[in-house]
């Protein structure tokens, strides 16, 4: 999260302190946590959609996606989440490729 705070942050001094208009194109995005346990991601979930919005990153596009209980299932063996993640793929494919 930093480092995606910290490359945006020109954009924000840009927007709030030189009060330039920002013409930021809109894009779709995905958002993927994986986490010890459930309960974890409401904040990092808060402060990831706080950030895509000020990237004009279009809301109703945005998935969210999970995997909380890593201590006991790893990511890479959590069934739903990767379920959820080739579903966001193809998403994020098909609006791509309908603006070629």
């Amino acid at each position: 999260m930093l480092d995606i705070c910290s490359r945006i942050q020109t954009f924000w001094t840009a927007a709030y302190f030189r009060n330039e208009d920002l013409q930021i194109k809109q894009k779709n995005g995905v958002l993927i946590i994986v986490g010890a346990q459930k309960g974890t991601e409401v904040i990092p979930t808060q402060n990831a959609l706080t950030i895509m919005k000020f990237m004009n990153v279009h809301k109703p596009s945005v998935e969210k996606i999970y995997s909380l209980d890593t201590n006991n299932i790893p990511a890479q063996n959590d069934v739903d989440a990767l379920a959820k993640c080739r579903i966001a793929a193809e998403m994020l494919n098909s609006k791509c490729y309908h603006k070629i």
